[in-house]
């Protein structure tokens, strides 16, 4: 469960956060309303670990993950599909191990590239990727589309398909943590996880 316990925070002279308490359990959604300003995205840097309270306690499980969407798109021409695919980082590192050695002449070298690309089920990757970004509301025309032509609420959720199409862990994260909600994608995302 995540358990804020009197927590305190400021931004400056600001006060954020005044003795807050709740708790948020297990299968519980929330939503965090609020003007700009009054800290919404200072209590997600929190839950991401990158802020820390000024006082009281905050607590999280410690073997959660939490995949979080990112607010601004990368001005990428590679479409949303290998842009997803980049997620598994041990998968493209096999592949430039393929094609260095198929550069290389090394017919060896290249065997055993392709045999560790099958033991990570790089030929079912693409698939798995594409699944994870139809499940998030991407429709299979805009998998082909570059990342520069979506919106940062898209491009969110592209970040969050990569960050777990190594083993389609996307879909099983503990927490979500979703930046303006108010965005229709943001709502989608919100209601898949």
């Amino acid at each position: 469960m995540i358990r804020f316990n009197q927590f305190n925070l400021a931004r400056g002279t600001k006060p954020l956060f005044e003795n807050t308490t709740f708790t948020l359990n297990p299968g519980e959604k929330a939503g965090l309303v609020g003007a700009n300003g009054a800290g919404k995205s200072t209590l997600f840097a929190v839950l991401l670990g990158e802020l820390h309270a000024d006082g009281g306690d905050f607590s999280i499980p410690p073997n959660w993950q939490i995949a979080h969407v990112a607010q601004e798109t990368p001005a990428a021409d590679k479409t949303a599909l290998a842009y997803t695919l980049d997620g598994d980082a041990a998968l493209r590192v096999i592949e430039r191990c393929i094609a260095e050695a198929s550069a290389a002449h090394d017919g060896a070298a290249e065997g055993e590239a392709h045999a560790a690309f099958a033991d990570a089920d790089g030929y079912t990757a693409p698939a798995r990727a594409e699944a994870l970004l139809l499940g998030l509301g991407f429709t299979l025309e805009q998998t082909r589309e570059p990342v520069s032509s979506f919106s940062g609420g898209w491009f969110g959720l592209q970040r969050h398909a990569a960050s777990g199409a190594s083993a389609d862990q996307a879909l099983w994260r503990q927490l979500l943590a979703v930046r303006n909600p108010a965005r229709a994608t943001d709502r989608l995302a919100a209601k898949r996880v």
